[in-house]
């Protein structure tokens, strides 16, 4: 979630030490277009990972095949300074 340098730092060292604190969190996702024609490798790719991977990024081509979309989830965090 936002940066602690050990496991065992339950005290949040580092969030005490810069003077920030986690206001809000959210996940929301964002979709990367890309030329099919530059993705080199794209088709082998494709074919070493298995389908429930893929269908979990949401990775398609338009029908023409001259673009690749692969949609990924992003955690948004938001800080304030203390």
């Amino acid at each position: 979630m936002d940066p602690t340098p050990n496991d065992d730092d339950k005290s949040r060292f580092v969030d005490e030490s810069v003077g920030m604190i986690l206001e809000e969190s959210f996940e929301t996702s964002i979709t990367f277009p890309r030329l099919t024609e530059t993705a080199h490798g794209f088709d082998n790719i494709m074919k070493s990972h298995s389908k429930e991977i893929i269908s979990g990024y949401n990775v398609w081509q338009t029908e023409d095949r001259k673009y690749i979309y692969i949609t990924q989830r992003v955690w948004n965090l938001s800080f304030i300074q203390q």
